[in-house]
């Protein structure tokens, strides 16, 4: 948004103007910071507003306009200050006469601000929606006047994205399935794109929903409909984009397919025969292990010669004794 045409340049000096009343002044300033006619005080030097005439907030979060008065003179009493929204007839905040009334929300930045201070920057609590629009400062010193219009342009996050399918699970190969993308509570109106799992934009195929809620929110819906699902690609995404066309959230959905019978009783006979196995495998294991265990218990096994063998040994006892005694 461009503002520069609505600020207002005043002439550099005025004997009149330092001839007039503080009452007249403060009339005059009064006249102008409620944008009456055209007719404007002149400045004695050089005195200006420097505000950025662009300004964010965030919903729930404090916003603030930036504005510092500059003049050419050391020092610099402000005998009248207002803030207001245009649209509306009633100032947010004003100082005149000594007295300073803010509004709510609405209130000068630097607590504790003194007609000496140079800093006017206005500070909204607790942004809203509805917050957002121009908004008018206007300051009255002694040596005249300056006014100046910015703008606030106010956002808030999307949340709670998700996506669903119809139907959720089981489904059935070529068949149509609907996708939902949903979010809530974001501003402004924002925008959702599908892509599948190759990076394929498919937004063209989508149809979204912008449902404007209380205090100003949308509610975003889009719905994706695949005519012949496959299971060969089943994954989908879908990315949320923000009023100025950043990617802000993405969310994922992997369809579940149904699995096809025939595959199914392959399925169940190839568990069927595992278990078998598995079950053949314990039983010889347990079979083995407990032979192995009765063995142990019968002790180790005594081996007696034969009574043949006994004796030849005898007999070969005694040949030695005849060998020896001759």
């Amino acid at each position: 948004m461009n503002l520069a045409h609505f600020r207002a340049d005043f002439p550099s000096s005025s004997r009149k103007y330092q001839k007039m009343g503080p009452a007249v002044k403060l009339l005059a300033f009064i006249v102008l910071s409620a944008g009456i006619g055209t007719w404007t005080v002149p400045s004695h030097g050089f005195l200006t507003l420097k505000c950025p005439l662009e300004n964010h907030g965030v919903c729930g979060q404090d916003s603030v306009i930036q504005c510092t008065l500059k003049s050419s003179h050391q020092h610099v009493r402000v005998m009248g200050l207002v803030w207001r929204k245009l649209g509306s007839s009633f100032p947010l905040i004003s100082y005149m006469g000594g007295r300073l009334r803010q509004t709510g929300r609405f209130q000068l930045l630097e607590r504790g601000w003194d007609e000496r201070n140079a800093n006017v920057s206005l500070a909204v609590r607790d942004t809203r929606v509805a917050d957002q629009g121009l908004y008018q400062c206007a300051v009255l010193t002694e040596y005249g006047n300056a006014k100046l219009i910015a703008s606030l342009r106010v956002t808030a996050k999307y949340r709670e994205l998700r996506v669903t399918s119809i139907p959720e699970s089981n489904i059935q190969e070529d068949s149509t399935v609907l996708m939902l993308c949903t979010a809530h509570g974001g501003y402004p109106e924002g925008t959702m794109k599908w892509f599948d799992q190759y990076g394929t934009d498919w937004t063209r195929s989508a149809e979204m929903q912008a449902m404007e809620v209380e205090e100003g929110f949308f509610n975003l819906t889009s719905r994706f409909s695949v005519w012949r699902a496959s299971s060969v690609s089943p994954r989908y995404r879908c990315v949320l984009f923000n009023g100025s066309g950043a990617e802000e959230d993405k969310v994922e959905i992997h369809l579940k397919f149904s699995i096809p019978e025939k595959i199914s009783r392959r399925l169940s006979n190839k568990s069927i025969t595992a278990v078998i196995v598995v079950l053949g495998s314990l039983t010889s294991g347990l079979l083995v292990l407990t032979l192995f265990q009765k063995s142990e218990c019968r002790g180790p096994v005594q081996v007696y010669p034969r009574v043949e063998d006994t004796r030849e040994v005898e007999g070969l006892d005694s040949l030695e004794d005849v060998n020896t005694a001759s």
